[in-house]
């Protein structure tokens, strides 16, 4: 059992939905007058024990759903999981039908809690138990969040291609409803709608990453060297830096922008020279910072930092092309203005998604592993602009784990 956070639980203790009301002092009105008490004196165990009683022997007590719901509550806080999962499949028994946002909600919050605690076996029965049931009853925002939830802990257990599958069920679920939703989802339902565009643009960057870079194993030989830089770096340099500009407009699907893919025309015209070089402005994000309200802080966060690691795993990854020897004379000087002249507009690149990923940090007031990791690149690459990033440290409250922490890998 986990210690209780007490600072939650005096705030339960406040908590509308369990009021004291008048009526004949029976059995059950006396249990449940006992839990308010109790609730109201922090006496948290004991309060969830006479709620939990008072719901099962009036099930049709206007009061009884709101009493379970708060006895589930004080039992998370008490880190006591598995009787807030039995609290939950008591609502959906008995107030699954007349009250299935009600019954949700008790679900929600268990899951919640496993996935935040990294136990993943754990929150998929508790998801998988009563899926069905929120899929028919509750609101869209409750079934979005829900299957969110589940694709994360699917992930979690290494089940990628299942947890593809619940996402999708996400988008589906978010392409419906959010044309035509007047107030914005709760934060629950845009994480899900986030984790899940997030999910997929993570696939892209993950087939890019698979495009590695063939080590040199020649000799100090000039033409041996050559012939590996014009052959196999060059055209490995192309198809790596096109297939992350992909994976940079899938990320900018997390932050609602649909960025169309450029023309590529062959160099010369020649159907089969490679690519034109690709224009050296930063495409993500269009608009670094805006409103957002329809879309996920956390996700949007992530994104950013997703997409200036890749254009950063670019730039390390081409300047550790082969140095030249110095009997090269006449070759240095312009090899190694090559290599400055292709990295300066990678390093834009990064530097453009980091500084993103610092301004939506400080907007939402979240801090977690994405944004220190802008911070380290930032300060390591931009020192003058960057020295220090105690000004750039959280205040209180802003801290948060992170969305998702690495892409998931099949």
């Amino acid at each position: 059992m986990r210690s209780p956070p007490y600072a939650l639980l005096a705030a339960l203790a406040l908590a509308p939905g369990v009021a004291a009301a008048d009526g004949p002092g029976s059995g059950a009105e006396a249990l449940y007058q006992a839990g308010v008490a109790r609730l109201a004196v922090a006496s948290f165990e004991e309060a969830a024990g006479d709620l939990e009683v008072f719901a099962r022997r009036s099930p049709a007590d206007a009061r009884a759903p709101e009493a379970l719901v708060q006895a589930a509550r004080l039992r998370l806080a008490l880190g006591e999981e598995d009787r807030a999962a039995d609290d939950a499949g008591e609502s959906w028994r008995a107030w699954g039908a007349a009250r299935p946002a009600l019954a949700a909600e008790v679900t929600l919050a268990v899951a919640r809690d496993r996935v935040r605690a990294g136990a993943w076996e754990a929150a998929r029965l508790a998801l998988g138990s009563a899926m069905a049931a929120i899929d028919r009853r509750a609101p869209p925002e409750m079934r979005a969040e829900a299957h969110g939830l589940l694709a994360r802990s699917l992930a979690g257990l290494a089940r990628v291609k299942e947890a593809g599958a619940e996402h999708r069920r996400v988008l589906a679920i978010a392409r419906r409803i959010e044309p035509v939703e007047r107030e914005p989802w709760g934060e629950g339902a845009r994480d899900a709608a986030g984790e899940a565009r997030l999910f997929f643009a993570d696939e892209v960057r993950l087939a890019a990453e698979r495009l590695a870079l063939p080590p040199y194993a020649g000799s100090g030989d000039k033409k041996v060297l050559l012939a590996y830089l014009e052959k196999v770096a060059a055209p490995w340099f192309e198809r790596r830096f096109a297939a992350i500009e992909d994976a940079e407009r899938a990320y900018a699907r997390v932050d609602g922008l649909e960025i169309p893919a450029p023309p590529r025309p062959r160099a010369g015209g020649d159907p089969n020279a490679p690519w034109a070089p690709w224009p050296a402005e930063p495409l993500f994000p269009i608009r670094a910072v805006r409103g957002g309200e329809g879309y996920s802080a956390r996700a949007r966060i992530a994104a950013a930092e997703r997409t200036g690691s890749m254009w950063a795993d670019l730039l390390r990854a081409w300047r550790s092309l082969p140095q030249l020897p110095p009997r090269f004379e006449g070759l240095n000087a312009a090899y190694y203005q090559m290599l400055d002249e292709a990295s300066d507009p990678i390093r834009r690149r990064s530097k453009r998604a980091f500084e993103a990923c610092l301004r939506l940090s400080a907007q939402h007031r979240i801090v977690d592993e994405h944004t220190r990791r802008c911070e380290a690149w930032l300060v390591m690459n931009a020192r003058f602009k960057y020295p220090e990033v105690a000004e750039l440290g959280p205040g209180d409250g802003w801290t948060a784990p992170a969305i998702v922490p690495a892409p998931a890998r099949r």
